[in-house]
């Protein structure tokens, strides 16, 4: 176990890294304890004590320390270490006492000359498995708080109490950690670094006194009577109940296109869709009195289509992905600063009134080029999030005269691309702000689509408003980028946490807004789908690739969304009937956010003998298992814990 950390709002940020087989196995005489007793049967519990470095760096274990001895006394046992002079704490002794009085655990701590170097402090750490525990509670003393079922911040509550209780989410089963003094608790959801809640205790903060001997009582038991699992019920398709034509999966390509990752990631999922940047940066005034500016523009974009420039890139990436058959958007981000009515900043910049033609101009001049040049048309235009201004902010009335510009400009050179309607940075209600253009009937006859941005979680009632006003206009509804922390610069993206997210995202947007596209930010390298350690890898993986993979894979266009319903509130689906030779075939992606689980999967049609499956979990990607067979329109399957299993038929 490795404890990182970093300040954030004033608390320290302790990072519990464990690995997946810290409760598997363990030998029961262990300091770490690893099991706690229940009416006859066991519940898992990790505890460890630590003595902590200055700021979190170095970490050293009572059950990893050197010349580690047991005793073995009448109802537990002791044990005892002493470290090693020139090691962290070099010097100490510590000691564990173990009793087990009926189904309570009592430990007793003593640890004495610690005073001889500087520490963060010493900890006591009760981890328990994530899976088992998801969706649960908590308390300290009498504050309660939720174990939540999907990732989200790591630091769940922090206060003094001398009783911090764990449950699961039926509350038949929980632990306990109880203290004879008061102690700093920390409740942590540690699934960043390693599937496990936590409870963090702080023995000591900082250095003990020279001399000093810290002596804890604590008492560890397991909660609650086990109930026998209930039967499961069924996940219940109906392709009979259709909710919606579904054209795909795919994702961003917009900034990083340089990295290796970029190519790594397009050459892997082949996407079905994609959003590109329209690069214009290289794009200066046009002479005055010159006349032609189409012509002007056009000119600086052929001197600047340099090999490895960006432009080049660009361009290249959309030649590429227009060669594998993917559907293309493009929109704008920044824009060249000439047209701006201030200094340009990195967000919220301002179109300079009577520049709009100006910018519609060099729109119509990149989509030109990109044609001749390249042999590309994307389908459809959009300015990427006007409400909110990244990079451009506009008013209503302003976005809607932009739009005219384009639609203008576009007619004009004989383009087309047609626009994408929003764009919008949130799920929040768009109808206010998109009504001057909803009432155009000059920019609905050019409309292709209806888009927003799914950031983070949003009310049931806001995606419900898109769905509506996508049926009212009889536009698809797109999900223009999908993500789940917009904080790109800090954003923590590789913890298999973020893919838990990630997962229950997608099928919250599925099932709620019911959209035709939706495509992840992103597929470059801003939000590198592969950590750097792997980029090196002959075949790299991660759980965030491979969960894309099972999208784009398995979802192909022409597809219809169908009804399903799941009887666990751990366990979220998402079904499809899709095109399939002679016969309708079927895809099912299964999310379960808790632990190892079965049910059956009922509502297919009896001529389905078999479901293939494509299992990604935390260190297993997108990976084939045995199939599963079917009887009278039902399978039988056991879902991993923490898992995306896709299931199809032939």
């Amino acid at each position: 176990m490795t404890i990182l950390s970093r300040t954030r709002g004033g608390w320290l940020w302790m990072a519990l890294l464990a690995a997946a087989s810290a409760f598997a196995g363990r030998d029961a005489d262990s300091p770490r304890i690893g099991q706690l007793p229940l009416d006859g049967q066991w519940v898992p519990a990790d505890l460890r004590i630590a003595i902590v470095g200055p700021d979190w760096q170095d970490v050293v274990y009572l059950d990893t320390a050197a010349l580690l001895q047991h005793e073995a006394q009448p109802g537990g046992s002791l044990w005892r270490a002493e470290l090693p002079a020139g090691t962290l704490g070099g010097g100490a002794r510590l000691e564990q006492r173990v009793r087990r009085v009926g189904d309570d655990v009592t430990v007793e701590i003593g640890i004495s000359n610690l005073g001889t170097q500087t520490l963060a402090g010493v900890f006591l750490m009760l981890n328990v498995p994530a899976p088992a525990f998801a969706g649960g509670s908590f308390r300290i003393d009498e504050i309660r708080g939720d174990l939540p079922l999907v990732p989200g911040e790591p630091h769940l509550r922090i206060r003094e109490g001398t009783q911090c209780t764990l449950w699961n989410a039926d509350g038949t089963r929980g632990i306990s950690l109880g203290s004879d003094t008061l102690l700093r608790l920390l409740v942590q959801d540690g699934r960043r670094w390693g599937p496990e809640f936590s409870i963090l205790a702080t023995l000591h903060a900082g250095t003990p006194p020279p001399n000093h001997v810290l002596r804890h009582s604590l008492v560890l038991s397991a909660l609650g009577t086990p109930q026998p699992p209930a039967p499961p019920g069924a996940l219940a398709l109906d392709p009979s109940r259709r909710l919606g034509a579904f054209d795909g999966f795919g994702g961003n390509f917009c900034f990083g296109l340089d990295e290796p990752v970029t190519e790594q990631v397009r050459q892997r999922l082949r996407p079905r869709v994609a959003r590109l940047r329209m690069h214009l940066d290289d794009l200066g005034p046009p002479l005055a009195g010159s006349g032609d500016s189409h012509s002007a523009w056009m000119r600086m974009l052929a001197a600047a289509d340099r090999p490895w420039s960006e432009l080049w890139q660009n361009l290249g990436l959309a030649e590429t992905l227009h060669r594998d058959g993917t559907r293309l958007q493009i929109s704008t981000w920044r824009v060249p600063a000439w047209i701006l009515d201030h200094p340009p900043t990195h967000d919220q910049n301002r179109i300079a009134p009577g520049r709009y033609d100006d910018l519609a101009g060099m729109v119509a001049a990149y989509l030109d080029y990109l044609r001749r040049s390249r042999g590309v048309v994307p389908e459809t235009f959009s300015f990427n999030e006007p409400d909110w201004g990244a990079n451009v902010i506009f008013t209503p009335d302003g976005y809607r005269d932009a739009l005219l510009a384009v639609n203008q400009a576009l007619r004009r050179h004989g383009l087309e691309t047609r626009l994408m309607i929003g764009d919008l940075s949130t799920a929040g209600d768009g109808n206010a702000y998109l009504a001057p253009v909803l009432t155009n009937s000059t920019l609905m006859a050019r409309a292709a689509g209806i888009s927003f941005h799914a950031w983070n979680k949003a009310a049931e009632a806001d995606y419900a408003a898109w769905r509506a006003l996508a049926d009212q206009t009889g536009l698809p509804l797109i999900v223009g980028e999908i993500g789940v922390d917009h904080n790109w610069r800090d954003v923590q993206l590789h913890g298999y946490d973020y893919a838990l997210r990630e997962m229950a995202h997608y099928l919250d947007v599925l099932r709620q807004a019911r959209p035709q596209q939706v495509l992840y930010w992103e597929y470059g390298a801003s939000y590198a789908l592969l950590p750097p350690e792997t980029r090196r890898d002959r075949q790299p993986e991660s759980e965030r690739l491979a969960l894309q993979q099972h999208l784009v894979s398995f979802t192909p266009p022409g597809a219809e969304a169908i009804t399903c319903h799941s009887p666990l509130k751990t366990v979220s689906a998402a079904a499809f009937a899709v095109p399939r030779g002679k016969h309708e075939g079927y895809t099912l992606h299964v999310a379960n956010f808790g632990a190892e689980t079965s049910l059956d999967i009922a509502g297919l049609p009896y001529r389905i003998r078999r479901l293939d499956v494509v299992e990604t979990s935390q260190g297993v990607c997108f990976r084939t298992r045995r199939a599963v067979p079917c009887k009278a329109g039902i399978a039988r399957v056991t879902l991993p814990a923490l898992s995306l299993t896709t299931f199809t038929t032939r």
